[in-house]
């Protein structure tokens, strides 16, 4: 996996509790810890982490792509990574 920042304070499990109160949806899937979703037709997990979110697979495409089911306290995801 591949840490993507996002500002602070920042909480997983209130981002994403939407995905385990209503279920999956047509473009998001909440399993097994994590929250499955299609960006630019590939499937992307996002998982909780220290100063972020895990990413797999991040590239610049998904990096570049704003995301407020992954933090909806926030507009975008950040531009800063560590790997």
């Amino acid at each position: 996996m591949a840490l993507l920042r996002l500002p602070e304070p920042y909480a997983f499990e209130l981002s994403t509790a939407r995905y385990r109160a209503f279920g999956a949806d047509l473009a998001n899937l909440w399993h097994e810890g994590g929250l499955y979703r299609v960006i630019d037709g590939r499937e992307v997990r996002i998982e909780a982490t220290k100063g972020g979110v895990d990413v797999q697979p991040l590239d610049a495409v998904i990096r570049s792509t704003p995301s407020r089911s992954a933090s909806p306290s926030s507009p975008a995801w950040s531009q800063s990574s560590a790997a």
